[in-house]
């Protein structure tokens, strides 16, 4: 993991399946990816930050395993994205530059599990391409949108309530089907929600940023929007129990690549 801030990543295995039980242990797990958007680890309580909070990140790292090691393929969310589910670098699979297509024919994480019998399916942001590449099930999962209201001021997110309907439905529907789900918070990805959690003037400015008023206006807006992200986390583990999936799912949680701050990318 990059100490600059570059991709974020954290994984458990809520509980492996009793020893005893032979048929249980053939069962293929499910997998779920927390995809954040933008979010450095220097910017998580579990990798030393005392300001943001981050209570459901940082009791997942506790329980699992957390990684110091992993780079970010791309400072760019098409490229990054691609690479996390292709295993490819950019110039591999052909995703170089933003809102980019992958070469045809070019695997993907869905060509794979779906040959295993997953269902795979993604939840709000994607930003991959061509369809036939990553072709996973598209579920609703984003805060409905108000025409209405400024567009810097709308909710951006995961709908905790539409993933909770999603897995209760795969649960009751499908229970002899292992489920791959990606979520792909748009959060903490600018624009951020306007801060109402913590107070510029008190936050330590990081070295490579310059201390300015907006720099702290800016700054706490981030961890806001960080403090909101984890907070849609709990909401899918919280679902994760309350269906009985967290006896044998595999969890991870990582990010595309780092902030839009100096030298975060």
């Amino acid at each position: 993991m990059r100490s600059s801030g570059g991709l974020l990543a954290g994984a458990a295995l809520a509980s492996a399946p009793k020893a005893g039980d032979a048929a249980e242990r053939q069962r293929k797990p499910n997998i779920v990816i927390f995809l954040s958007d933008d979010h450095g680890l220097e910017f998580s309580g579990c990798y030393g930050n005392r300001v943001v909070q981050t209570p459901h990140l940082d009791a997942l790292a506790k329980e699992g395993v957390r990684f110091t090691a992993a780079f970010a393929a791309s400072p760019t969310c098409t490229p990054s994205r691609s690479s996390l589910y292709t295993g490819l670098y950019p110039a591999r699979n052909g995703a170089m530059g933003n809102h980019t297509d992958c070469k045809p024919n070019t695997k993907s994480l869905t060509t794979y599990l779906k040959a295993l019998g997953y269902r795979v399916a993604l939840a709000n942001k994607a930003d991959v391409r061509p369809r036939g590449v990553f072709d996973f099930e598209m579920i609703k999962a984003t805060l409905p949108r108000n025409p209405n209201v400024d567009r810097r001021y709308r909710a951006e997110g995961l709908d905790a309530e539409a993933v909770d309907q999603f897995l209760a439905s795969h649960a009751k529907n499908r229970p002899d089907q292992p489920l791959c789900l990606v979520l792909g918070d748009s959060c903490p990805h600018v624009v951020w929600e306007p801060n109402k959690t913590y107070d510029p003037a008190a936050l330590p400015i990081p070295p490579n940023m310059v201390d300015t008023p907006k720099t702290r206006t800016a700054l706490a807006n981030y961890y806001q929007d960080i403090t909101t992200m984890d907070r849609h986390l709990g909401d899918v583990l919280a679902s994760l129990r309350k269906h009985g999936y967290e006896d044998n799912t595999l969890f991870i949680y990582t990010s595309d690549q780092g902030p839009e701050w100096p030298h975060c990318k």
